[in-house]
């Protein structure tokens, strides 16, 4: 699998950036068929090259999670920083 580096995130071929999970776009109730907590801070990995719009997350237990779709996932504020 190749992953793209995050564009989307910011800087520009910067690859690892903490970032946040949100809900976007989702029915009320199906944010419990997800993996991630809403304002969950994940390790964004980046976009994967074969799944345009889906990337490669770490989370703080050390999983690695895939196939999500990039815009579920924010820079986090400055003072989450």
């Amino acid at each position: 699998m190749n992953v793209r580096k995050p564009e989307m995130a910011g800087e520009k071929n910067k690859i690892m950036k903490r970032m946040k999970f949100v809900f976007k776009g989702y029915e009320k109730g199906y944010e419990y068929d997800y993996p991630f907590l809403p304002d969950e801070i994940v390790l964004f990995l980046g976009e994967i090259e074969e799944m345009p719009g889906h990337c490669v997350v770490a989370k703080r237990d050390g999983r690695v999670m895939w196939g999500y779709h990039t815009l579920n996932f924010e820079e986090l504020s400055e003072d989450q920083k």
